[in-house]
């Protein structure tokens, strides 16, 4: 398979031209460099796309200096991206239909806006924006995936940062102060840079070169199991994940997938990877044991099909290049060819009574008027209880004194806790409840 994705960033050859600037003496192109200048001259058929929250205000990638608007006003403007229909297959797709050999895409253009998720500033997509979401990456995949080369446009240019200075002739009206320190705008430009490089050098050199998705390299994808038991924040986790990456959170609901008729499954389940794959998001099997169970001998019809299903999955998950999540309560139920398929496997132990003080803590919360003797400690140290047991307890519990209109009291904690004890099939002993069992046989 041919290298797909690589990255031109045409501002850097411009460096050496701009004072004041770090000399650069005796440099030679190296043998690739010049070979991809001669690619994207011979390429001639391709689509530069300009794009950023200047898109808003549909009068420009200028419109910043234009309309002389003041950085203060502009740093408004990201609130209202969000292009929840940026469909990046469609994109390349249609590249592709049209016989172009590239895309070029502005990365940042004057105004300082990272199209991408910077890790060196915030004034980004991911960090300002609703849509919180990595356009780049998502057009660095697809180009990958369907073979069209990918060039990003990175202005050196900057109307935004305080550090530009010099101006030059255009940005004078944005409010900046008239100072700046310019080695350090380099430095920062220089961070952004090898970001973007890094996207697309590692990428390549892992699994084009270094071929780690295996022989064939068909497996791109990243594959986690959250085990633990019920309550313990594996879904939590998964939705911390998700937003941390910039990416939708997909959940599969079981009760939709799973069809009585033979196939139907399959197609279900199908339809759920592509459109994953298709809006590059997180997708996660709750309660994945499910559906990722362990074959079985097959001793009638149900047995096969069954099993047809778990082999369906498996072959999937092999070609499935997005992030998949299975969440279970039971790990051991899981089909054993599924664990060789995991990048990641993190288990979800209930919490030590450090940890539970904290939960009890956190979900009580600070508006909840409540008694001045609630005793958090030995509420932590008697129940080894998750932080799903606890929340369950803790709103039980505020129901109980707004119903009486007052403040919460350790008897509401106590009794909701011995209820979530019935409902876990616990028993309740004296000794585990302590002082406050005797709330329990007055009531």
């Amino acid at each position: 398979m041919k290298k797909m994705t690589r990255m031109l960033v045409a501002c850097v050859a411009a460096l050496a031209c701009l004072a004041p600037v770090r000399a650069q003496t005796g440099y030679k192109p190296t043998p690739e460099n010049l070979a991809a200048r001669e690619w994207f001259q011979d390429a001639r058929f391709g689509m530069f796309v300009h794009w950023g929250v200047y898109s808003v205000l549909g009068d420009g990638e200028w419109v910043m200096n234009n309309r002389k608007i003041r950085v203060a006003e502009y740093e408004k403007l990201p609130a209202f991206f969000n292009p929840v229909d940026f469909d990046p297959a469609a994109w390349v797709a249609l590249v592709k239909a049209a016989g172009m050999k590239y895309i070029t895409i502005t990365s940042k253009h004057h105004d300082g806006f990272a199209m991408f998720d910077s890790k060196v500033s915030d004034w980004d997509i991911v960090d300002r924006t609703p849509y919180k979401r990595d356009v780049l990456k998502m057009l660095a995949d697809e180009c990958h995936r369907q073979g069209i080369k990918l060039f990003f446009y990175h202005s050196q240019l900057d109307w935004h940062h305080p550090d530009y200075y010099p101006r030059g002739h255009t940005g004078h009206d944005t409010g900046r102060p008239e100072s700046g320190e310019w080695y350090r705008y380099l430095d920062y430009m220089d961070a952004q840079l090898k970001e973007l490089l890094t996207r697309a050098r590692y990428r390549e050199q892992v699994l084009d070169v270094w071929k780690m998705g295996g022989p064939s390299a068909r497996r791109r994808g990243l594959t986690a199991l959250f085990a633990g038991p019920s309550g313990t924040g594996k879904t939590m986790a998964a939705e911390v994940l998700a937003s941390e990456l910039g990416l939708d959170l997909y959940t599969v609901d079981l009760a939709t997938v799973v069809d009585k008729y033979v196939g139907e499954t399959e197609k279900n389940l199908d339809r759920i990877f592509a459109e994953a794959e298709r809006v590059n998001g997180v997708i996660l099997f709750d309660e994945a044991d499910a559906l990722f169970g362990k074959r079985s001998e097959v001793s009638d019809a149900h047995d096969r099909y069954a099993n047809v299903e778990v082999a369906y999955l498996l072959q999937r998950m092999e070609l499935f290049e997005g992030i998949a999540i299975l969440a279970t309560n039971l790990r051991a139920n899981l089909d054993e060819a599924f664990t060789r398929r995991l990048d990641a496997l993190v288990d979800f132990p209930d919490p030590e009574e450090e940890y539970r003080r904290r939960l009890w803590e956190r979900s009580l919360g600070t508006t909840m008027p409540r008694d001045a003797n609630l005793d958090l400690d030995f509420l932590a140290r008697a129940f080894k209880l998750s932080g799903g047991a606890i929340r369950n307890i803790v709103v039980a519990a505020a129901y109980a004194a707004a119903e009486d209109q007052r403040a919460m009291s350790m008897a509401d904690l106590i009794r909701a806790t011995h209820r979530e004890y019935l409902k876990m099939g616990l028993l309740t002993v004296e000794s585990e409840f302590g002082p406050y069992y005797q709330l329990l046989v007055d009531r």
